[in-house]
């Protein structure tokens, strides 16, 4: 009958060249339930527990528990839901798909299997539902102290062996820890790594595990980011020893982001890369589980220049990570993608994401890692679109605030604060407060942030017109970057860095040739370094060439189609200079713009002329449009 339906081409499909397993066509599989349901309600419950009970014995583990659910057969569905929870292998779906069974048991039932619970408590880590993780813990927690009698409820809860105790208990700890780094609660961090190594047993290869990520996850929180690397990657080989791969690509993507912070972006791609390979191999596809690598090694391609395919990377990383249902990472994916659509000089494009990224549930409700991760390019953003108010707001609004006890948040939001102080002149104010952050920083060896803030601090120093101070803190920054190929640490910064890095070329050239520099140069765009050197303009972010022709005719009271057909020029090109020069001059529109530029001696004798005579201006009521 098989094979006389299969030659008609009706209803049913072979899975395999045997032709031992076929499956119904969705439609007549779909017609056959509903007159099931019709003709036969009463048998269906008994048929799902036949279904379970067959598919289990055939090792068909996802469909025994689909129809045990179906069934209402609670506890042989949670029996079986953990005999697969111990076979997590982080494929396509199966996260979402554990946390759906979860969610569809009636909690009572979880409460009662202690193991389940602590299951459960992961799962919800894993897609950031950080909230709803202590309630399951202190109920565990619970039992296994006997703060409160055990509830009465069928079947009763086993008898636990110590070790087993245990064990539980150093997991809870293990899990109250990661919960309290990513509130940047460092005190409870420390606490619960204790506790969870008080409790720990060497004898088990994930035990032995946890010892040593709990020691890495101290260290880090401490601000070692070397022995916390030293730490994680013992914990990636423990796990690859007991046969998790997606444990094994976690802890080697947290040995390859203290190497980042500690600005060795090279061992970082390569710590990286073993993750890949753990991920890739043996089927040559890559697993799902690689997406965190794939996010981290965009960061540093980014850094490294190659937008293109970092931004390719990052795109295939988030896609990997969503489809897995790891969300408790995303939003650091996200944040790369915005650090790239920055770099690629796309700000609608990187505001629109970092809109999208601080709903977040993981940063929503946590002010901690809501500053560590976006503080900074926040402010970017509003600085680039011109917005000096809005980050002036958010400065006053941070000082008068109560400030994250985290030494981590706190410093990206002092970097934050940095830039906003620069926008507005306050050199001493940057200079001062960049002391402090750039000896910390040096302190904990994180020179990937020392590289940024001796950027700043040469950019303070050339605003209080102090070039050799500013050529020293620029030439330490590029000492610290050179080995590592950063480029754009540098580029990010504008024009004015160029500038400096013009004139520290010249003085290093006395000495022999300057490739690492040449290189970083070469990577402004050219109305950047390429272009010939601009006058002094008295702006933290100079006016380009284009962007002075483009004011001159401004003055003169040309339209933006003037303009465009006197330069050669798309409107909407026209539009974008228009748009920077009124940010980088701080105006609210063209007139603003044209008499602040006039104050700072930007224009030339003939357009100052034609400011005090408007008789001689064409289109006076340009002076009146302002660009949305």
């Amino acid at each position: 009958m098989l094979e006389c339906l299969e030659r008609a081409n009706l209803f049913v499909l072979p899975l395999d060249e045997q032709r031992h397993w076929y499956r119904y066509h969705a439609l007549f599989a779909e017609a056959l339930r509903a007159r099931l349901e019709r003709e036969a309600a009463e048998i269906i419950t008994a048929l799902d527990l036949r279904a379970s009970q067959w598919f289990a014995e055939k090792g068909l583990m996802i469909e025994a528990v689909h129809h045990a659910l179906q069934a209402k057969a609670w506890q042989r569905a949670a029996d079986l839901i953990e005999s697969c929870a111990q076979t997590l292998s982080w494929r396509q779906d199966e996260v979402p798909m554990f946390l759906r069974w979860l969610e569809f048991l009636p909690p009572e039932i979880v409460r009662v299997r202690l193991r389940l619970s602590l299951f459960y408590s992961e799962i919800l880590l894993i897609v950031g539902q950080l909230k709803a993780i202590e309630p399951w813990l202190q109920a565990v927690e619970a039992v296994l102290t006997k703060v409160s009698p055990r509830e009465s409820i069928e079947p009763a809860l086993p008898v636990l062996l110590e070790r087993e105790r245990e064990e539980m208990l150093e997991e809870i700890a293990a899990l109250r820890a990661i919960v309290a780094d990513y509130y940047g609660n460092s005190e409870t961090v420390q606490h619960q790594c204790q506790l969870a190594l008080a409790h720990l047993s060497e004898q088990d290869p994930f035990q032995q595990t946890t010892i040593v990520a709990m020691q890495g996850l101290s260290a880090l929180t401490a601000g070692s980011t070397v022995t916390a690397t030293q730490r994680m990657r013992e914990a990636s080989a423990l796990r690859l020893a007991a046969g998790s791969i997606g444990g094994a690509i976690h802890y080697l993507n947290m040995a390859a982001s203290c190497l980042q912070m500690q600005g060795h972006l090279h061992e970082a791609w390569q710590t990286l890369q073993q993750a890949v390979t753990l991920g890739t191999e043996p089927t040559g596809s890559p697993s799902v589980v690689v997406g965190g690598a794939y996010i981290y090694q965009a960061d540093v391609l980014r850094e490294l220049n190659q937008l293109d395919a970092a931004l390719d990377l990052v795109l295939q990383g988030l896609r990997f990570a969503e489809e897995a249902g790891y969300t408790m990472d995303v939003d650091r994916g996200y944040m790369v993608l915005v650090r790239i659509y920055l770099s690629r000089g796309e700000v609608d494009a990187a505001d629109a994401t970092l809109q999208q990224v601080i709903q977040f549930r993981t940063l929503a409700d946590n002010p901690y890692r809501r500053s560590w991760l976006t503080a900074v390019e926040q402010v970017r953003l509003w600085l680039a679109r011109g917005e000096l108010a809005r980050a002036s707001r958010w400065d006053e609004h941070l000082v008068q605030g109560k400030r994250p006890a985290s030494p981590f948040a706190r410093e990206r939001e002092d970097m934050a604060r940095v830039r906003v102080l620069l926008a507005r002149h306050q050199a001493d104010e940057v200079l001062a407060l960049l002391e402090a952050l750039i000896k910390g920083a040096t302190t904990t060896g994180h020179f990937d942030r020392v590289i940024e803030m001796r950027l700043l601090q040469a950019l303070a120093h050339q605003m209080r017109k102090a070039e050799r101070e500013a050529l020293s803190a620029l030439s330490d920054a590029v000492r610290l970057a050179e080995a590592e190929g950063y480029i754009r640490r540098f580029v990010d910064e504008g024009l004015p860095i160029a500038t400096l890095l013009s004139r520290l070329r010249d003085q290093q050239r006395r000495q022999g040739p300057t490739p690492y520099l040449n290189t970083v140069l070469a990577a402004f765009p050219q109305e950047g370094a390429g272009a010939k050197p601009l006058p002094h303009q008295g702006l933290l972010d100079p006016l380009s060439e284009r962007e002075l022709e483009v004011l001159h005719l401004l003055a003169q009271g040309a339209s933006n189609q003037e303009i465009a057909d006197a330069l050669v020029l798309s409107v909407q090109t026209v539009k974008r200079h228009v748009y920077n020069i009124l940010g980088k001059l701080e105006a609210n529109n063209r007139t603003q713009a044209v008499m602040h530029a006039q104050s700072l001696g930007l224009l030339s004798e003939e357009q100052r002329r034609r400011m005090t005579n408007p008789s001689e201006q064409k289109g006076t009521a340009a002076f009146a449009y302002s660009v949305a």
